[in-house]
């Protein structure tokens, strides 16, 4: 997959050869309805181009945004796993003034734009305030076709970014999951510690979990690391180690059968379910015990769940 990075415009766009099927939104978290919109632009069979930002638009114009589901490291690895071909990113502040009829003829038209792909509630040009409806009518304007993709619902409706995060905070890693298309994953380098859980015969990794990234309910895990290429299984602790204390809001994480030197790596770590909610011990002893109960209480639920795990 090719990434550019167009903070200019016009003297960044990619040069395309050929005309191409634009895929238009944020995708934060890649969810099954952005793989929706994913999947039909690559039907057409035309090379696909990925039109997004490099921030969050909320965080322009509102000075806030919700918490991230996935990095841009992660976006990246998914997008060139469903086969996106090129990486458009813009920089929000150079497109934000621009009128929806400008945005056409400054990014669509520029990359050769035969098709046009968006969800349901896709907005463009200054302010936000066109749709759906105005791209169909500035592709017949200009010679484009637009495809508004359905959303994916369920019983409770259209599948969002908004309610993974709520899922993700309630500790609901299953029906994240679900609503992601695969397991919720913290993808974060791993930091020095106090290694307190190697003096205690349980070596973890550590990671810090960013201020803007979601963060998960705190508590313990059975998950899964993702080392040299293979997924083994783990036990993973989210949360601020009430016991001996920490600054941070850390993912501690014992990786099964493994003892290599990951500092300073990134690591991916899966949750797959929640095990039970952090607690404060009266000492390490009593938390060596727990510990060792965790692991036990992991293994058995990835036993039964091996479908969990990521191949």
């Amino acid at each position: 997959m090719e990434i550019y990075h167009a903070d200019k415009l016009a003297d960044k766009l990619p040069d395309m050869q050929e005309p191409v099927a634009a895929i238009l939104g944020m995708f934060d978290g890649v969810h099954i309805g952005h793989a929706a919109v994913i999947r039909a632009a690559r039907e057409t069979g035309l090379r696909t181009v990925l039109v997004t930002f490099t921030e969050h638009p909320a965080q322009i114009l509102k000075n806030r945004r919700a918490p991230e589901l996935t990095s841009a490291r992660q976006r990246e690895r998914i997008f060139a796993a469903m086969r996106v071909d090129t990486l458009l990113y813009l920089d929000f502040k150079a497109v934000k003034s621009l009128s929806p009829d400008e945005f056409i003829r400054n990014v669509l038209l520029p990359i050769r734009t035969k098709a046009a792909f968006c969800g349901f509630n896709y907005t463009f040009g200054a302010g936000g305030k066109a749709g759906p409806a105005e791209l169909e009518r500035f592709g017949e304007r200009y010679g484009f076709a637009t495809v508004r993709v359905p959303p994916v619902c369920d019983e409770e409706g259209p599948v969002s970014s908004t309610r993974i995060r709520d899922r993700i905070v309630e500790g609901q890693m299953e029906e994240a999951a679900r609503l992601l298309g695969r397991p919720f994953t913290l993808e974060l380098p791993v930091i020095h510690g106090r290694q307190l859980g190697r003096k205690l015969g349980i070596p973890t990794i550590n990671q810090r979990i960013p201020e803007e990234h979601v963060c998960p309910r705190y508590g313990v895990y059975a998950a899964s690391a993702l080392v040299d290429g293979r997924w083994r299984n783990a036990v993973a602790s989210v949360g601020v180690k009430p016991t001996v204390g920490s600054d941070d809001v850390l993912c501690e994480t014992f990786i099964f059968d493994y003892d290599g030197d990951l500092y300073d790596r990134w690591v991916e770590v899966a949750l797959h379910t929640f095990l039970r909610p952090e607690e404060r011990f009266a000492g390490v002893d009593e938390l060596k015990a727990q510990m060792k109960r965790d692991i036990r209480h992991a293994k058995e639920w990835l036993a039964r769940h091996p479908e969990t795990v990521p191949m």
